[in-house]
């Protein structure tokens, strides 16, 4: 059995774009309100949540929010 060099690996397959996301069915969009141009608007955002980043450390897990345009 031939032994590997290197660390372990601790992050898994590569996570689609961000843009594979928004057009994505699997992720529902959530209605949520904030503040943008002065008023409050209510804006359509995805969020997917414990992935892994090289420059956040392999301890730390990341979410990504994906927000719809307003226009």
């Amino acid at each position: 059995m031939r032994k590997t060099k290197g660390r372990n690996k601790v992050y898994g397959l590569p996570a689609p774009t961000a843009e594979e996301i928004r057009q994505s069915e699997d992720v529902p969009w959530i209605k949520v309100t904030g503040w943008e141009a002065g008023k409050v608007h209510t804006f359509n955002v995805k969020v997917v949540k414990s992935l892994k980043w090289r420059a956040a450390g392999e301890n730390d897990t990341i979410q990504l929010v994906i927000a719809r345009p307003l226009g």
